[in-house]
């Protein structure tokens, strides 16, 4: 018969999670306008509409940091749309 023992006096690892959906390098592309920051947040955050974004950079880390401002699409033109009407609050039509 077989038994099994763990080893002792292990210390046990410390778990990381990498909780960024934005990569260093596809930060440094969006900084650069290799890629569009419009489509990828926007794609990110399905409810929202990006406004605008500042990029900062600092002389004690290296990478940029991106400040994004993004506005939600409110309920009631979001309805409007599945309808078939405007976001200028166009009705769709009757039932």
């Amino acid at each position: 018969m077989k038994r099994y023992t763990s080893s002792r006096n292990l210390k046990q690892p410390i778990v990381t999670v990498a909780d960024t959906k934005l990569t260093r390098r596809r930060a440094e592309k969006i900084t650069k306008d290799e890629v569009s920051a419009h489509e990828i947040f926007e794609k990110w955050h399905r409810d929202y509409q990006f406004k605008d974004m500042q990029v900062k950079f600092s002389d004690f880390v290296s990478g940029a940091y991106l400040y994004v401002r993004m506005k939600r699409i409110n309920s009631f033109a979001k309805r409007n749309l599945n309808r078939g009407g405007d976001r200028d609050g166009e009705e769709g039509p009757s039932h």
